[in-house]
């Protein structure tokens, strides 16, 4: 499979309560399951027009999940490679504030299609690795961490807010 299932577009505009998103590229992953024998895919759409320009909305094939990602700056680089699931430290925030997290999941997805621009220059079959963190003192809503690693050095960490179905009046599903 090499198609994204998200009803986006490349320079589709997204309407919001504060401000308008141009939905600019699109990042199209899967990933082998060795356990259930098969691949996942998901689809990160590079969004601007938010304060940050590093901003995108993912689509999980899996159980149609849309999620945004926010980014979020720590002191450290932290790298997914590192991890191992059920692991917990503190990273610290540009900010100063201190997060506990524990790490619920460690991948390693591979770029199977490309739309539009994007932030970082990246080609298909490209391996990006990434571990998803919970972080035990936030919000539900907002507890999960991304962090990335593309091109074995562009490190990332994102806040990942699911955003509910019904709010995204059928634009991603």
């Amino acid at each position: 499979m090499k198609r994204t299932k998200a009803r986006l577009k490349i320079n589709q505009i997204l309407t919001g309560k504060k401000t308008n998103l141009r939905v600019v590229g699109c990042l199209l992953f899967r990933e082998w399951d060795k356990k259930d024998k098969r691949f996942y895919y998901w689809e990160e759409w590079e969004i601007t027009g938010l304060a940050d320009y590093d901003s995108w909305v993912e689509y999980d094939h899996s159980d149609q999940t849309v999620s945004l990602y926010e980014p979020i700056r720590f002191t450290q680089a932290i790298d997914p490679t590192q991890m191992e699931k059920g692991q917990s430290f503190t990273v610290s925030e540009q900010d100063g504030k201190d997060h506990v997290v524990v790490v619920d999941e460690v991948g390693i997805g591979e770029i199977m299609n490309i739309k539009g621009k994007n932030t970082y220059q990246v080609f298909p079959k490209e391996l990006m690795a990434y571990a998803t963190l919970r972080d035990t003192g936030a919000p539900k809503n907002r507890q999960l961490i991304t962090i990335e690693k593309y091109n074995n050095r562009e490190y990332d960490a994102y806040r990942k807010v699911q955003i509910e179905q019904q709010r995204t009046k059928g634009n991603v599903r």
